[in-house]
C-alpha cells in the first residue's frame, strides 16, 4: 500500500516481521527534544512488558518518539494534557499485513490508550495483542477466526457502586443505555458494601466508555456517583477522554471490538487514520465543530484475495427440509471448511424462501457436506441446478462510523467498507456534515439487513458526494429529533444489492428526508405511514416506489427529474418447478406506475417468499390498466398490511338520466363506465361505508382497491359520498374524461375515497 496523506516524519524501509523486526536501515533520526522509549527502560521486542517504561515517558510530557514495536500487556497507556506520540510511518505495502508497521504498540485489550486534552497521536501502529496469533490471514478458516474475535460478547466493569440500605441484600438490576445499539441489562451482586460481581443477562451492541446508567429494584440504593465502563470483549483500542483538541494522523488501530470511541471530546482533528475493528470509530458528545479527514473504517486484517481463502463460495447441491423443519444445504465434501457457528448467505436458490441476511450454520456435517440454517424454516420446492453457499470473510457486523449527542462534525471523505452499517446517526446527533462519503460491502451476499446510511435518531444531518453500494438498504431513516429538521442526501451515488425489495434502496419512515441529485439506481422505495416529508429529486432512475397509506403518499414529493427505470422487476412468484409465473414489472413509459405480467388471469394473492415481501393485486382486464403501487401494495416486515384488493373485478356499465346511487357491486368493479342522456351536472352517491365493504368480499379493515369512473355522457358528473365514507380530493368528473378513486377500509364501518388522479376517456 502506498504511504497514505500527509506525513510527519518520512515513510521508512521494507515490510517487518511480525514478532521483533529489526530497526529499518533508512529510519529517521528521533523528532529534536523528543524522548525515546528506550531512554525510559523499554525494550521494544514486541514481548517484554513495556507499559511502566512508556508511562514513565508519557508521565514526563513531551514527545516521545517510538521505532519499534512495544508490547503493553499489564495496563493501558494514558497520554497527559500536552504529550504526543510519534512513530515512523510506513504503510507495510498492502491490504493484508498492516500489522508488521515498524512502530507498533501492542496492547492487551483490555487496556486501550487512552487520549486526553492537548495530545497527538501520529505514524503508530496500534494493534490487539490477541488477534496476533491469527495474522498473517491465509486461511479461510482464520477469516472466520479473525471476525469471531472482533465479535465479542460485551464485558462491564463496575466502580464506585455502593450498597446503602437496611438489609440490602439482594441484587439489583443495572440498564446501560447511550451506546452503539439499544441497551443491555446486568444483575449486580451486592456485598460488604460494594459491587461483588457483574452478569450479563440480556447482550446488546457495544458501548464507548461510561454510557449513560440506571439502576432499579432489589431494595438497593446506589451512589449517585456510580461509574460504569463498558467495552467489548475484544476491547477498544483508542479512547477520547472528556476533554480538547485531541489530533490523531497516520494511525492503524486494528483488531478490536472498537477502534476509536470518544465521550465529551471536543474538536477532534486528524487525517488518515485506519481502522480494523468489529465497530470502527463511534463519538459520542462531540463538540465544537470536529474537523475529520479520511478516517476509514475498513478490513486491513483481511486480504482481499484470492478468493478461496477468504470468501470462498460453491454450488448448492441440494436443498430440502430437516428432522426439525429447518433449512438443510448441500455442497460438495470439503468445498468448504465450515464449522458450526459460521455465518454463511445463500444466493439465488429458486423454488425456496431464503431470506438475505447471514444465517448461523448449525449440525454440520463434513463428511456429507450439508448442515442446517438455525432458526430457518423451508417451505417450497429447490429447483435442483440454482442457488450458491456465499461467506464474507470482510464482514465487520458493527458500524463503521457511529454518532449521537454532537453537534457541528465535519468529515471530509469517510470511507467505510464490509460493516453492516455504514454511517448510523443516533438520537442527538445535529448538523452534521459528511463529504464524498464512500461505502461499500460485499455484493455476493446479497444482504438484506445492512445499510449504507442509518439515521435513527438525528437531525440536520447532510450527507454530500461519494457512493453507497452493495449494502442491502442504501438510506434507512427510522426516527429522528423530536424538533425535527430535514436529513440530505446530495449528489450521492446510491445502489442496493438487494434490488427486489421494495425499501432497498431507500426507507423512509419517519421525519424529513430528502434524496437530491446523484444517481439512484436498483431497489425499490418505501415510505412509511408517519412519515413526515420525503422528497425525491434524483439524477438518475430508480425502480419502485411504495406508499403506507394516503398519507404517506400526499407527505412525497416527486421531482420531474426523477424517472423510475423501465422494466426493472419489483418483485417475481415462483412455480413450483421454480420457474417465474408473476412479475411486477415498472411500465414501459416508466414514471409512478407497475404493470402486472402474467401468461394467466391470476386472482389470487402474490407472494414473494424469497424475501418476505407480500404484493395483492387487481387484475383490471377490461381497460388492461396498469396496478400501480400506492398505498400498502408492497407489505414490508413490520409495515401497514394494506393491499389492493385481490378478486378479478370485471368492469361494470351505469346508464341512468340523472343522478343515482353508485352501488357496492358497482364500486368493487375495476372501471365504472357511467353513460346515460344528461342534460346538467348530475351527481352519483356512494353506497354506504358497510355495503361498499361486503361487496368487495367483506373487505378487511386495511385493505384497499382502486376504482375507475369514466364519464362517457355530454355533462359533468359529481361524485358525492355515502354514509361512513369520506372523500378525499377532487369529486368532480367532466364529460369525456375519467378519475381514479383509492377505497381503503379504515374501520367496521367506514371507509376513505381517496381521488388519485384523471385524464381523458
Amino acid at each position: 500500500m502506498p504511504c497514505r496523506g500527509m506525513l510527519i516524519l518520512l515513510c521508512a524501509g521494507a515490510a517487518m516481521a511480525a514478532g521483533a523486526p529489526a530497526r529499518s536501515q533508512t529510519a529517521p533520526a528521533a523528532p529534536f527534544g523528543a524522548r525515546t522509549a528506550e531512554s525510559c527502560g523499554a525494550v521494544g521486542d514486541g514481548r517484554a512488558d513495556d507499559r511502566a517504561a512508556l508511562q514513565k515517558c508519557l508521565d514526563q510530557g513531551g514527545i516521545l518518539y517510538l521505532d519499534k514495536r512495544y508490547n503493553v500487556a499489564s495496563g493501558g497507556l494514558n497520554l497527559p494534557p500536552g504529550t504526543r506520540v510519534v512513530g515512523q510511518w510506513r504503510p507495510s505495502g498492502g491490504w493484508g499485513n498492516n500489522w508488521a508497521g515498524p512502530s507498533a504498540i501492542i496492547l492487551n485489550p483490555a487496556h486501550p490508550i487512552t487520549m486526553q486534552t492537548n495530545t497527538a497521536l501520529s505514524g503508530v501502529l496500534v494493534i490487539s495483542r490477541g488477534v496476533l496469533p491469527l495474522l498473517p490471514v491465509t486461511t479461510f478458516r482464520q477469516t472466520m477466526a479473525l471476525a469471531a474475535y472482533l465479535h465479542q460478547g460485551a464485558g462491564i466493569t463496575a466502580a464506585r457502586i455502593t450498597r446503602r440500605g437496611a438489609g440490602c441484600t439482594a441484587a439489583p438490576t443495572m440498564r446501560v443505555t447511550g451506546g452503539a445499539g439499544h441497551g443491555f441489562a446486568a444483575r449486580l451482586t451486592m456485598q460488604d458494601g460494594g459491587l461483588a460481581a457483574v452478569t450479563i443477562t440480556d447482550d446488546g451492541d457495544q458501548y464507548p466508555a461510561n454510557p449513560a446508567v440506571r439502576f432499579t429494584g432489589g431494595g438497593c440504593e446506589t451512589a449517585p456517583e456510580a461509574v460504569v465502563t463498558v467495552s467489548g470483549g475484544a476491547g477498544t483500542g483508542i479512547v477520547l477522554a472528556p476533554g480538547d483538541d485531541m489530533y490523531l494522523e497516520n494511525v492503524d488501530v486494528l483488531g478490536f471490538n472498537v477502534g476509536i470511541s470518544g465521550n465529551f471530546a471536543a474538536r477532534v482533528q486528524g487525517a488518515n487514520v485506519f481502522v480494523d475493528a468489529d465497530q470502527g470509530i463511534l463519538l459520542q458528545n462531540a463538540y465544537s465543530n470536529p474537523v475529520i479527514y479520511n478516517w476509514q473504517a475498513v478490513p486491513d486484517l483481511t486480504p482481499p484475495g484470492p478468493e478461496p481463502v477468504t470468501n470462498p463460495t460453491t454450488p448448492l447441491t441440494a436443498l430440502a427440509a430437516d428432522a426439525h423443519g429447518q433449512i438443510r444445504v448441500g455442497m460438495a465434501a470439503g468445498a468448504i471448511d465450515f464449522r458450526d457457528g459460521d455465518p454463511v448467505w445463500i444466493a439465488g436458490a429458486d423454488g425456496v424462501a431464503i431470506a438475505q441476511k447471514p444465517w448461523t450454520i448449525v449440525d454440520y456435517d463434513a463428511q456429507a457436506g450439508t448442515f442446517s440454517l438455525a432458526g430457518s424454516v423451508f417451505s417450497g420446492h429447490w429447483k435442483p441446478g440454482t442457488g450458491t453457499i456465499v461467506t464474507n470473510g470482510f464482514r465487520r457486523q458493527g458500524p463503521g462510523w457511529w454518532l449521537a449527542q454532537s453537534t457541528g462534525f465535519d468529515l471530509t471523505s469517510p470511507q467505510v467498507f464490509g460493516h453492516d452499517i455504514g454511517f448510523e446517526v443516533a438520537a442527538g446527533a445535529s448538523w452534521v456534515n459528511v463529504t464524498n462519503l464512500g461505502v461499500d460491502n460485499e455484493m455476493r451476499t446479497q444482504d438484506a439487513t445492512t445499510s449504507c446510511i442509518l439515521i435513527d435518531g438525528g437531525q440536520w444531518v447532510t450527507f454530500s458526494g461519494g457512493s453507497c453500494s452493495s449494502q442491502g438498504v442504501a438510506v434507512r431513516q427510522i426516527s429522528v429529533d423530536p424538533q425535527g429538521g430535514t436529513n440530505t442526501v446530495s449528489g450521492v451515488m446510491l445502489a442496493s444489492n438487494d434490488n427486489r425489495r421494495p425499501g432497498s434502496l431507500v426507507t423512509a419512515l419517519a421525519g424529513a428526508l430528502a434524496i437530491v441529485g446523484g444517481a439512484a439506481q436498483y431497489g425499490g422505495i418505501y415510505v412509511g405511514p408517519n412519515m413526515g416529508h420525503l422528497m425525491l429529486a434524483t439524477g438518475g432512475t430508480h425502480s419502485a416506489i411504495t406508499y403506507a397509506s394516503p398519507a404517506a403518499q400526499a407527505a412525497t414529493t416527486i421531482s420531474a427529474a426523477s424517472r423510475f427505470e423501465r422494466g426493472q422487476p419489483v418483485a417475481e412468484s415462483r412455480d413450483g418447478e421454480g420457474n417465474v409465473s408473476l412479475r411486477l414489472d415498472a411500465t414501459p413509459a416508466g414514471g409512478n406506475a407497475w404493470a402486472l405480467q402474467s401468461d394467466a388471469d391470476h386472482n389470487a394473492a402474490f407472494v414473494d417468499q424469497s424475501d418476505r415481501v407480500t404484493v395483492w393485486w387487481a387484475n383490471r382486464s377490461g381497460f388492461n390498466l396498469p396496478v400501480p403501487l400506492y398505498g400498502s401494495s408492497a407489505i414490508l416486515p413490520g409495515g401497514v398490511s394494506t393491499s389492493l384488493m385481490r378478486d378479478h373485478r370485471p368492469d361494470t356499465d351505469l346508464a341512468s338520466p340523472g343522478g343515482t346511487r353508485l352501488a357496492g357491486a358497482l364500486l368493487a368493479a375495476a372501471v365504472v363506465i357511467r353513460s346515460g342522456a344528461q342534460r346538467a351536472a348530475f351527481t352519483d352517491t356512494t353506497d354506504s361505508a358497510r355495503a361498499l365493504k361486503d361487496a368487495a368480499h367483506a373487505a378487511q379493515i386495511g385493505e384497499r382497491w382502486r376504482t375507475r369512473i369514466a364519464n362517457t355522457t355530454t355533462a359533468t358528473e359529481i361524485i358525492a359520498p355515502g354514509t361512513g365514507v369520506t372523500l378525499l380530493g377532487k369529486a368532480r368528473i367532466p364529460p369525456g374524461t375519467w378519475r381514479d378513486f383509492d377505497f381503503t377500509v379504515t374501520g367496521p364501518d367506514a371507509i376513505t375515497m381517496l381521488s388519485v388522479g384523471g385524464g381523458m376517456n
